[in-house]
């Protein structure tokens, strides 16, 4: 008999999920440290960096130059 109290009552009364609450934090963007940009957000980074991966495979030299250039990273002439 207590057994199936003990199996009951969570169901019949449940306790509130803490990780299910609103978090007063609001959430943060992650962010890289980018020595040439002084950081940028994760998203950004890989959308650029997916950009460079496509143009060297396309191998689009302008491509590779916009993006060399946006990273801080062109080669002087």
């Amino acid at each position: 008999m207590i057994a199936i109290a003990v199996a009951v009552i969570p169901i019949l009364f449940p306790q509130p999920n803490p990780t299910l609450q609103n978090n007063s934090e609001p959430t943060k963007i992650q962010t890289i440290n980018c020595p040439y940009q002084g950081g940028t957000d994760l998203e950004t980074f890989i959308q650029i960096i997916k950009a460079e991966e496509k143009a060297v495979l396309e191998k689009d030299i302008s491509v590779i130059e916009s993006v060399r250039k946006l990273l801080g990273l062109s080669r002087p002439p």
